[in-house]
This record gives C-alpha cells, structure tokens and sequence, in this order.
C-alpha cells in the first residue's frame, strides 16, 4: 500500500492562492519527511513563527521545532490540528501498489 498525501493550504490573506503538494510515500520515516516539510512550508507561507504556531496549538514552541524537524510521531488528530491551525485541509487517499 501506497499513501499518498495532499496538503492543501489557503491563507485568509490570499483567499484563492491554493498550497497543494502530493507525494507518494512508502515508510513511516518517509511520511515524517514529507509532512515535516510541508507543515514548514505552509507556516512560512502564512508568516508564522514556531512560536505563533505554538501558540496557536496550545503547545511550546520545542514541540514545533520537533514536527518540523520530522522528530514527533504525529497522529491523524494532531495532523489535521496543525493543519486547520495553518488554515489547511488534510486529506488521504490508499493506494494498491
């Protein structure tokens, strides 16, 4: 089985900019990669900080250093809290291989 997932992030300030990257993965170090970064990407995008974003969570800054970094095992819970703190949708899909 492949997941693949989709991140698609919208900022209240740019209402039809859409975020969208797709990548197939196949281990869990992998997935932790992938969501890492996109979870980086997308904070960037909407001029936060670690700390903003932290705070926004209800979690110390530490903890998104940790996600960013791909050293936090995520759950499909926490996935989609960071993401709708982003202002993000998450979504998967299973593949056959």
């Amino acid at each position: 089985m492949f997941i693949t997932f989709i991140l698609k992030g919208c900022s209240s300030l740019q209402p039809l900019i859409l975020l969208r990257i797709m990548k197939t993965v196949s281990h869990d170090e992998e997935l932790k990669t992938v969501l890492a970064q996109q979870f980086k990407e997308l904070r960037l995008k909407n001029k936060l900080t670690q700390s903003q974003l932290a705070d926004r969570l209800g979690v110390e800054k530490g903890q998104v250093s940790r996600i960013e970094n791909g050293r936090y095992n995520l759950t499909l819970a926490s996935i989609d809290k960071i993401a709708a703190a982003l202002g993000a949708r998450v979504s998967f899909e299973l593949q056959p291989n």
